[in-house]
């Protein structure tokens, strides 16, 4: 119950975040194409992949999309050939992590999509000269913040719970570091945060 509240509500603000920083970076090109279509994504993998679990794509189908997003980016570059350089970093790194949202969620998805976003933020600061960039940047540390609190609790919480057996075979150990398979816990310490 816990975990499962902790883990929407990390869910819930990586969305916000998304979002947030997908309105800066369209801010820099004077196009809402970009946070719609993040909205319309992150909101949809939000209820459809996190909530009710409907959806989930494979590793590999993500590692495929995410490709398939840089050569789209690669493609608009190649065919509009923008003068600026950075808005087309930005629609690269927006395209590279629509796919992480459908994406079952692990601490390591986060991790992933959070380095996305702080990228999409550099990208952004670099092509706004606006006012209202500067104005949008409080809502951008209320929820990075909020999001990186998530992220802790989440981590804290999975970590205390799936604590590591020191007689844990060395075959299990490999098969968890190439991500096949969890290790399982011979104890859970019984602590709630």
């Amino acid at each position: 119950m816990i975990e499962q509240r902790n883990f929407r509500r990390l869910s819930f603000c990586f969305v916000m975040f998304s979002a947030i920083a997908a309105v800066l970076v369209g801010l820099g090109q004077e196009s809402w194409y970009l946070p719609i279509l993040v909205c319309t994504s992150a909101i949809a993998a939000y209820f459809f992949t996190d909530k009710f679990g409907w959806i989930y794509l494979p590793r590999y189908v993500v590692y495929i999309g995410m490709i398939a997003g840089a050569f789209l980016a690669g493609y608009e570059y190649f065919t509009q050939m923008r003068s600026n350089q950075l808005l087309w970093v930005g629609n690269l790194l927006v395209y590279v992590q629509i796919p992480l949202y459908f994406q079952k969620k692990e601490k390591r998805v986060f991790e992933q999509w959070g380095v996305f976003l702080l990228l999409e933020l550099v990208v952004a600061a670099l092509v706004n000269d606006n006012v209202l960039y500067g104005i949008l940047m409080l809502p951008v540390l209320a929820v990075g913040s909020a999001a990186l609190l998530a992220l802790a609790e989440y981590a804290s919480y999975q970590r205390h719970n799936e604590s590591n057996s020191e007689s844990t075979s060395m075959f299990w150990r490999l098969l968890h570091w190439i991500g096949v398979e969890k290790l399982t816990s011979r104890g859970v310490s019984g602590l709630k945060l």
